[in-house]
Order: structure tokens, then sequence, then C-alpha cells
């Protein structure tokens, strides 16, 4: 096992799960907030392509697959615009998990999606994964229930999660880095129409902080996380990048309690406690590939 490609592959899921702290910092639209770091993202990856890898954009292969990317880019970009609205009507950790539940999802319907066997041990962490949504959901209001607008973003970011793997499985022979700034090129379209009408113009007022936390989030974030992710995942086994997928939703849920103070109810945590550890066994010993984008 290739540890540099390990220690790679971990940073960017650190970089990953430290997202909605940052966000969380930036006094803006979510919307403008995942416009720019969709932007900002393409012109990373393009540099880095072109200067360090001396790679050129592959049109052929993007023509190839343009439906996939197109569709793919969408997803991507109301993942984001679901995912970064959630956090203002719920907390870091129920947005993060109610997102998370996407592996879960496509377990459900690879069936139907993409012809895959659905055995007993996939059914029983389905439901398992099910009850956590409960406990996080709090549907009946044990620990005063969760914001109905939080709920219904955090289940459409898993949604459109799930047909970012989907589209993504269906590509083919296409490198990476044509694949993630197409992609992104088609998210920040997809995302530019909700900016522009959740977006207040008259009141912004942004000082140099935020213009360093927009750009940490569009260079590091996006750019520098995905050239880590691409340029790992080759020298990596499927249930290895699997597990450590998990790094990203432990951190942001770890860093929301501890930087953020947010409220972990005893709910809260049953319900981490049992999707983590459902979609977690439900992958292992299966070498499946998931791509961000």
């Amino acid at each position: 096992m290739n540890n540099t490609s390990k220690i790679k592959y971990l940073t960017a899921m650190f970089i990953y799960g430290t997202v909605a702290i940052f966000s969380h910092y930036i006094l803006l639209s979510p919307t403008l907030i995942v416009l720019t770091r969709a932007v900002l993202g393409v012109l990373v990856i393009l540099v880095y392509a072109f200067i360090f890898k001396k790679q050129k954009i592959d049109f052929t292969a993007i023509k190839n697959n343009i439906l996939w990317l197109i569709l793919a880019g969408i997803a991507l970009g109301l993942n984001w615009v679901c995912l970064f609205t959630s956090y203002n009507y719920t907390t870091v950790a129920i947005a993060t998990l109610l997102n998370y539940l996407a592996p879960v999802i496509m377990i459900l319907l690879s069936p139907l999606l993409l012809k895959e066997h659905l055995s007993i041990k996939k059914i029983i962490c389905v439901l398992i994964a099910v009850i956590g949504m409960v406990f996080v959901t709090d549907p009946i209001g044990l620990a005063g229930g969760i914001n109905r607008t939080g709920l219904l973003l955090g289940l459409g970011s898993a949604l459109t999660y799930v047909g970012l793997i989907v589209f993504n499985k269906y590509m083919k022979d296409i490198d990476p880095y044509s694949k993630t700034s197409f992609v992104l090129l088609i998210a920040s379209l997809v995302i530019f129409p909700f900016m522009m009408f959740n977006t207040d113009f008259s009141v912004i007022e942004i000082d140099y902080k935020m213009i360093i936390l927009l750009l940490v989030i569009g260079i590091i974030h996006t750019g520098f996380a995905y050239i880590l992710y691409f340029g790992s995942m080759p020298n990596l086994d499927g249930q290895t990048i699997s597990i450590l997928s998990y790094i990203e939703p432990v951190v942001s849920i770890l860093l929301s309690v501890i930087i953020l103070r947010e409220n972990m109810t005893i709910y809260t945590l049953i319900g981490t406690i049992l999707i983590l550890g459902a979609t977690f066994i439900s992958e292992l010993n299966l070498n499946k590939n998931q791509e961000k984008t």
C-alpha cells in the first residue's frame, strides 16, 4: 500500500471535513459561497493540470461523455446549493449526516440503476441507517425536533449526491482533470441563477477576512483537495478509499461540536453512530471507487 497516497487521501478528507466550519464565518449567501468555490476550483485544477502535470484538456473525451458530464455538473451544483443552504437551517452535524445518507440510498437504488445485487447484509445496513436517520431528524420532537427546511435541504443534498455517484459511473476513458474542471464549470452555471435569486447585493459587505475565507474554500477546499483526492486514488484499493472516506463526516461533526459549540443531543449521537456504522459496514469488502466529482 502506498503510504504517500494514503496521506494525500486522508489530507483531502480532512480538508473536506472542515469546509462547513470555514463557510460558517463567511457572512454571505450560501449560493455565492459555492459559486466562488466552483469558479476558483476550476482555475486551480486547470493551472495544476497545465503547468505541473503538462496535461491538456481532453476535448474528445469530454465530447464522448458530454451527457454524463453535464448531468454530473448539475448534480454537483444542486448538491452544494442544498448542503450549504442547509447549514443555515440546521446544525452542521445534522446536515452532514443527512448528506452522508447518499451511500445508503445508493445501495437501495443500485439494483435498479446499476443492476447490482442487493445482499441481505446491505438490506440490514440500510434499515439500520434509516433508524439512525429517525434519531437524527427527531420526527416526534423528543429533543425539540428539526427544522423542516433544513431536513428537506439535507435530504436533497443526499439525493443529488447519489446522482453524482451514478453519473460518474457511466463515464468512460476521461482523465480526472478534464472531468473535474468541466463538471465544476457546469456546476457554476447551475449555481449562478440560485445565487442571483438568493443574494441581496445591496447589503453585501465584504472585508479582507471574508475574502481570505472565500479564497481558502475555493483554492484549498476545492482545487487543492481535489488534486490530492484524484492524485491518490489510483494507488489505493477500493476498500481503503471507502474506509478512509469516513474521516470527512467525523471531522465535520467533531469540529461543529468543538468549534461552533453546536448541541449534540443523545438522539443525534445515536443516529450518528447508526448511520456511519451502517454505511461503514456495508462498504467493507466492497471494492467500490466512489468519486466526488
